[in-house]
């Protein structure tokens, strides 16, 4: 099976999907551009539009070796698209009950791009709880300059490496 990436951008060519493109640069790694299709936001009626395809990606998150969620920085934290999707984990704990446990031991890295040399620390430490709170491996936050060169090229060795580690059973 191969990786997944989010992509989180608001913006067609941004740089956090070239940066996105660097990192995955030789690896199975397959895209899926929040952009491109429907994930609602979250409520908590749990009713959602036709088409919406948040249980699909979980349902490949599950099976991949290694998760990559890439977002810009806006306001010291997520994209709109991305905090949508991050979100919507929160159906995995009422209404999909028999997904969330399937997260567990789950590999997620978190990729980031801003004006700023490094990575935003509140919304890398909101990542990390969240991973935490669903019992998934968060490997660590790989972060561009624009679209420049990573800042710390050891996690981003780290994060790759993942591509080709099978990952432990899932709480299945």
């Amino acid at each position: 099976m191969n990786s997944i990436a989010i992509l989180g951008s608001a913006r067609k060519e941004s740089n956090t999907a070239l940066i996105l493109q660097r990192l995955i640069a030789g690896h199975s790694c397959d895209v899926v551009n929040l952009r491109a299709c429907l994930v609602a936001p979250y409520n908590y009626e749990h009713i959602y539009p036709t088409g919406d395809s948040f249980i699909s990606i979980i349902q490949r998150i599950i099976q991949a070796p290694l998760t990559i969620i890439a977002t810009p920085v806006y306001w010291y934290s997520y994209s709109t698209p991305t905090k949508v999707f991050i979100d919507r984990f929160s159906d995995l704990l009422p209404s999909h009950q028999e997904l969330g446990p399937r997260l567990r031991g789950r590999r997620f890295a978190l990729l980031s791009s801003s004006s700023e040399p490094f990575p935003d620390e509140t919304m890398v430490e909101a990542f990390s709880r969240f991973c935490d709170y669903l019992g998934i491996n968060y490997v660590g936050c790989a972060h561009a300059q624009e679209a420049g060169d990573f800042v710390d090229s050891e996690t981003v060795a780290r994060i790759r490496s993942y591509f080709t580690t099978p990952p432990a059973p899932s709480g299945e």
